[in-house]
C-alpha cells in the first residue's frame, strides 16, 4: 500500500522482493532464442519502470499481477525483436549467397571476374542488390570485379 502511495522505501522493497519473481519468469522463456541474462535484464528494466506505476492501481491485490504482466510482456517483446533480427539477417545472407552464386556461375562461363553490370544483366538482379551484397561482404565476393566507386 505504501508503494502505491509513492513511498520510496516501500517502492525499493517491492522491487527487491519482486526480483526473485523476475528470475522465475525468465526461466519460463529460456530456450526461445534469447539468453537468460538478457531476459533478466529486460525483466529488471520492466520492473524498474513499472513499480512507480503501482500508484495508478486501486487495489493492492492487483500489484503482483500488474508487475508480473509487465515483466512477461517485456520478455516477450525482447524475444520477438530478437526473432525479427534473426529473420532479417537470414534474408540478407540469402541475398548475398544468391549474388555470390550467380557471380560464380557467370565467371565460370566467361573465364574471368564479372562486372556488376554484367551480373545484373545476366542474373536480372538490380545493381542496388549486387552493390548491397558487396558492401555486406566488404567487397568479398571473389568472382566480381569491384568498381572503383565501391572500393
Amino acid at each position: 500500500m505504501a508503494a502505491m502511495n509513492g513511498d520510496e522505501g516501500a517502492i525499493e522493497k517491492v522491487m527487491n522482493d519482486f526480483l526473485k519473481k523476475v528470475v522465475e519468469i525468465a526461466r519460463l522463456y529460456v530456450g526461445q532464442g534469447v539468453l537468460l541474462e538478457d531476459l533478466l535484464g529486460e525483466g529488471n528494466m520492466a520492473l524498474v519502470v513499472s513499480v512507480p506505476l503501482l500508484e495508478s492501481l486501486e487495489n493492492p491485490k492487483e500489484a503482483e499481477g500488474f508487475l508480473t504482466s509487465r515483466v512477461m510482456d517485456a520478455m516477450q517483446d525482447l524475444i520477438a525483436r530478437d526473432l525479427d533480427a534473426h529473420e532479417s539477417e537470414e534474408k540478407l545472407l540469402k541475398k548475398v549467397e544468391r549474388v555470390a552464386k550467380a557471380a560464380k556461375e557467370l565467371a565460370d562461363t566467361l573465364g574471368r571476374k564479372v562486372t556488376i553490370y554484367e551480373l545484373a544483366d545476366e542474373s536480372k538482379m538490380s545493381l542496388a542488390a549486387i552493390e548491397k551484397a558487396l558492401k555486406l561482404t566488404a567487397n568479398g565476393i571473389e568472382d566480381i570485379e569491384i568498381p572503383d566507386y565501391l572500393k
